[in-house]
């Protein structure tokens, strides 16, 4: 039965001494893992490749809903056709909306790359741990960290360009749920990898 390289996931069959992937001795014995956190890992790679899959398909869905949504526009008098709070697309916000208001739509583009991104890298992760082939911990470190910094960003800018004032008249949007979900995701993830699961990736058997 194959065995697992404990630094990366590779798998290798013995009298193996080093690995394939990642060039990790394997004749050293792994560094044991703090004894509170040992639970917390045995769970997180036993439901790893579901960890994966749904943050991959909740990042997808993210980056259509950034980049074809639809954003709340709130003004205190009938401006551009906006009264009250009216429900329009992205699209529609970039044509029609002020200049001061363009931190506000390109923070949206920028979100919806950057979730398409995680969305992607995620679910090739995935595809690489189902069938056993090396690399899938690097696409699910860059994916955590492309995603923690991107949404980041993107989350400051909306919330900087979210409320304006043009011409006398304040104009407010909301800020799409989906910055929060994809940077708590994000962060969530990037913990995992670097503060949970360290050098122990190997999934169980």
């Amino acid at each position: 039965m194959a065995k697992f390289c404990p630094k990366c996931g590779t798998p290798y069959e013995e009298p193996a001494t080093f690995c394939t992937g990642c060039g990790n001795s394997l004749s050293a014995p792994a560094a044991p893992a703090a004894a509170g956190s040992n639970e917390a890992v045995k769970i997180v790679k036993q439901y790893l490749k579901i960890i994966i899959a749904v943050v991959a398909a909740f990042a997808l869905l993210m980056g259509i809903l950034n980049l074809f949504g639809t954003y709340n526009v709130t003004a205190e008098a009938e401006f551009y056709g906006y009264k009250d709070s009216t429900s329009v697309a992205l699209s529609e916000l970039r044509e029609d909306a002020p200049d001061e208001a363009m931190m506000f739509v390109l923070s949206s583009y920028i979100m919806g790359l950057v979730a398409l991104a995680v969305g992607g890298l995620e679910g090739y992760s995935f595809y690489l741990l189902h069938t056993n082939a090396p690399g899938s911990k690097k696409f699910f470190s860059l994916g955590a960290l492309i995603g923690t910094i991107g949404s980041a960003v993107a989350l400051l800018m909306a919330l900087f360009g979210s409320n304006i004032e043009y011409m006398g008249v304040e104009m407010s949007m909301s800020v799409n749920f989906s910055y929060w979900l994809v940077l708590i995701l994000s962060g969530a993830m990037l913990y995992l990898d670097k503060f949970l699961l360290k050098n122990d990736y190997a999934p169980l058997q």
